[in-house]
């Protein structure tokens, strides 16, 4: 079929209008920064949410406030407070931004030409393998549906944008999550087991060689987890590595990357990892622990998602619960 836009293809003018939609807005993006400023009560953490420096932040405010004509916030010692004028906006900003989200969400659906594709998002760390090897065994029961995979960078900006925005350019992840993180990406989370928390080992390491690794065997060792307070799961790993293990050396991440790959090869370190993530770096392979401690691992999605996405969930969740 093609378009009478320029005489495109419909699958290309999907392909040139996605760009556009990842960064247009229907609104001035200063209610960004206002509604970033009135969540953390603070011009620092707002800044560091936005990537910017809070001297910009600032100024993009006090400008913001100029062209109301209207204090927005008290500055007070113990940071930021909403006056009436902001606690106003803030209500309007919120429901204005939501509209805008759905109108550009509907108008990105409307323009693809094929509405049983799934947009599945995949990084050099969270591989798209395990929603493709889902589908491939449901692919019968799935008639006409298909995959098609979205890049996204593996920094923690960009991670944090595909979440945000799951349903625009991505319809579906695959990973670790509790209901913290759902929340503060805004996003729909449907658990599909519980997989065991493990150990990614460089092959070089004596550790490597065995199928099982007994927690005191990781006695003065240097582990790299996750930041505590990032997933209850690991959290619940880190305590208790912690009390078992006190002389281990413990070296928190905020993003599992290539660089920990390679700060743990260099430093003869290991990696509090899932088995999903076990094909990262070649160089390492997966050893389960001596314990009991697992993660929830299902599909991230958006609140609202398609009726394509919804499908594909509700059978794979059904096939899941039978195998219980």
């Amino acid at each position: 079929m093609v378009s009478p836009i320029c005489g495109l293809e419909a699958r290309t003018f999907r392909l040139c209008l996605e760009p556009i939609m990842s960064s247009f807005r229907l609104y001035n993006r200063r209610l960004d920064a206002f509604l970033a400023c009135a969540r953390t009560g603070s011009f620092t953490q707002a800044a560091q949410r936005l990537y910017v420096t809070p001297t910009a932040l600032i100024k993009q405010i006090n400008t913001f406030e100029d062209g109301i004509g209207a204090p927005l916030f008290e500055r007070t010692p113990r940071g930021l407070k909403l006056t009436r004028a902001g606690e106003r906006l803030r209500l309007e900003a919120e429901a204005l931004i939501a509209l805008s989200d759905s109108i550009l969400r509907d108008i990105a659906r409307a323009a693809a030409s094929d509405e049983n594709e799934i947009n599945v998002g995949t990084s050099a760390v969270f591989s798209e393998r395990y929603v493709f090897d889902c589908w491939y065994r449901h692919r019968e029961e799935l008639p006409g549906t298909k995959m098609r995979l979205i890049s996204y960078g593996n920094t923690r900006a960009e991670v944090d944008r595909s979440l945000e925005r799951l349903g625009d350019e991505i319809d579906i992840i695959a990973g670790v999550f509790d209901e913290r993180f759902l929340t503060r990406y805004n996003c729909a989370g449907v658990v599909l087991e519980r997989v065991p928390i493990g150990l990614s080992v460089a092959t070089g390491d004596p550790l490597a060689e065995q199928d099982r690794i007994g927690l005191a065997e990781l006695s003065g060792r240097k582990i790299f987890l996750p930041r505590f307070g990032m997933l209850e799961d690991f959290d619940a790993a880190q305590t208790e590595l912690r009390a078992r293990i006190p002389d281990a050396r413990f070296t928190e991440f905020d993003l599992l990357d290539i660089d920990v790959f390679n700060r743990a090869l260099t430093e003869e370190g290991l990696i509090l990892n899932i088995g999903c993530w076990s094909d990262v770096h070649p160089l390492f392979r997966m050893i389960e622990l001596d314990w009991t401690v697992t993660a929830r691992f299902g599909f991230m999605l958006p609140k609202e998602p398609s009726e394509t996405v919804r499908r594909f969930v509700d059978v794979v969740s059904a096939s899941f619960r039978r195998e219980e």
